[in-house]
């Protein structure tokens, strides 16, 4: 049957789409630079030849991935924009951190042309809704790049480092009797000990501070009306 492989042992045929979940599914575990053809093929139980009857090249897969991705992503049905962008907020915040390891292929690829229809079908969603709340075309497009700078800031942000302040209080807790000019630079922002610097640096949790970021962006836009 065109579009499809046979794997090793007679097992069910190879398809494009498996491939892509299967590539998707290690990367969650090991890391995109962990990934090679033949390492899937060999999660796949085939060599890593036979994905190129399917997928180009590996760039070719990565796309294909990212744009698995974004088709996890919900669009709101709610017709208040204000209410559509803080649960397409939430969504991407929901998915992409699920996917850690992976969320930096979207935002690096979403403008690729393989992804292009997964990533066309959220801009024209959201700009629908923001169009449909008085926005003219022009502040339509600019709510959108605000609105996704700080989304995918701070997932990139929570998938580099999940801990948040722990490792970074840690750091203070160590350096900061022997690191003069860093801790002059903490007593500027008023911390009497290095309880305070812990508290500073790890309060409060990204998806709080994410929401509350969220909704300012949410005030924010409505002056562009």
């Amino acid at each position: 049957m065109a579009g499809e492989h046979e794997s090793a042992g007679g097992a069910r045929p190879l398809r494009r789409e498996a491939i892509i979940e299967a590539a998707l599914q290690y990367i969650d575990e090991h890391g995109v630079e962990q990934l090679s053809m033949r390492k899937l093929g060999r999660e796949l139980g085939v060599e890593g030849m036979a994905l190129y009857y399917h997928v180009s090249d590996k760039d070719e897969l990565l796309d294909g991935v990212a744009s698995l991705i974004l088709s996890e992503i919900e669009l709101p049905s709610d017709d208040d924009w204000r209410s559509f962008l803080r649960q397409l907020g939430a969504a991407e915040w929901s998915v992409l951190t699920r996917h850690g390891h992976a969320a930096e292929l979207v935002v690096a690829r979403g403008s690729r042309p393989a992804v292009a229809p997964e990533a066309l079908r959220l801009l024209n969603g959201t700009l629908r809704a923001l169009r449909g709340g008085g926005f003219s075309a022009e502040a339509a497009h600019q709510g959108w790049r605000y609105f996704q700078s700080v989304v995918l800031g701070y997932v990139l942000q929570q998938v580099v480092d999940p801990v948040h302040g722990a490792a970074s209080a840690e750091h203070a807790h160590r350096h900061r009797g022997r690191d003069e000019e860093a801790a002059r630079h903490l007593e500027h922002l008023g911390l009497e000990d290095e309880d305070d610097v812990a508290v500073h640096l790890a309060s409060p949790g990204f998806e709080e501070d994410f929401e509350r970021a969220l909704e300012l962006v949410i005030i924010g836009l409505a002056t562009l009306k």
